[in-house]
């Protein structure tokens, strides 16, 4: 551990995270918040898959497959 205590790594020292602008803890609700839309974001794009899956369009699903966006 003493290495680690010497580092010259400006990341690992404490003045590098003190001066960052907006460094708070989030509330109880902001978090429920943020879950809620990841899990929307999440539930759409299922939904997308499966439509689009089920529809049997192989171009759109190998359209999609290469963008990234299946």
């Amino acid at each position: 551990m003493r290495a680690m205590s010497t580092t010259s790594n400006p990341v690992l020292s404490d003045n590098f995270w003190s001066n960052i602008p907006g460094y708070e803890t989030m509330s109880y609700e902001g978090t429920m918040q943020k879950i809620g839309v990841l899990f929307g974001i999440t539930i759409l794009s299922a939904l997308v898959t499966v439509s689009v899956g089920s529809s049997g369009n192989l171009g759109l699903m190998g359209i999609m497959t290469l963008t990234g966006a299946l």
